[in-house]
């Protein structure tokens, strides 16, 4: 239970620092529950989903090459409404923990993913708006900040 809680914790990070790098935009709270819950939902849901279908290896490069570019797209559009988007793309990292992990994923394990993951993307709206308050961010910093964080992701997703 400990790997898995660990391993759970490893792969809802994402969320938590994407969050966090959207906190300064001053992300209204509908929006912040609909992100919060995306996360939890997208995450549990991808890993079980990867689980059923057992992804070959060859496959995996040409879905990070994909996963890659959507994410760099959304950092560099300034769209509001495609924050939604945000959580599904940040699924991928579950995908493939549930396709390449080499075990069968239990509902408990979804479940764990799925408080885990929201958890830590609340913390991390909570924490970026604090951080914004604390350092007065200015909109054209909060951005650059941001799309930095975003970026540190998919190169953190592709590198491990």
């Amino acid at each position: 239970m400990t790997a898995s809680l660990v391993s759970t914790v490893l792969l809802g990070l994402d969320g938590f620092v994407v969050c966090l790098a959207l906190g300064p935009f001053g992300v209204d709270n509908r929006r912040a529950l609909l992100l919060i819950g995306l996360f939890g939902l997208c995450d549990g849901l991808a890993l079980v989903a990867g689980s059923a279908f057992q992804l070959s290896i060859e496959v995996l490069p040409v879905l990070l090459a994909l996963w890659s570019v959507l994410v760099l797209l959304l950092v560099i559009s300034d769209a509001r409404r495609l924050l939604p988007v945000l959580p599904v793309l940040l699924a991928f990292d579950n995908l493939l923990e549930g396709a390449v992990g080499g075990r069968t994923v239990l509902l408990e394990d979804a479940v764990l993913s799925c408080a885990v993951s929201a958890a830590l993307a609340g913390a991390g709206l909570l924490a970026g708006r604090a951080l914004a308050k604390r350092i007065h961010m200015r909109p054209g910093l909060a951005r650059f900040a941001s799309a930095g964080l975003l970026l540190t992701v998919g190169f953190a997703a592709m590198a491990g």
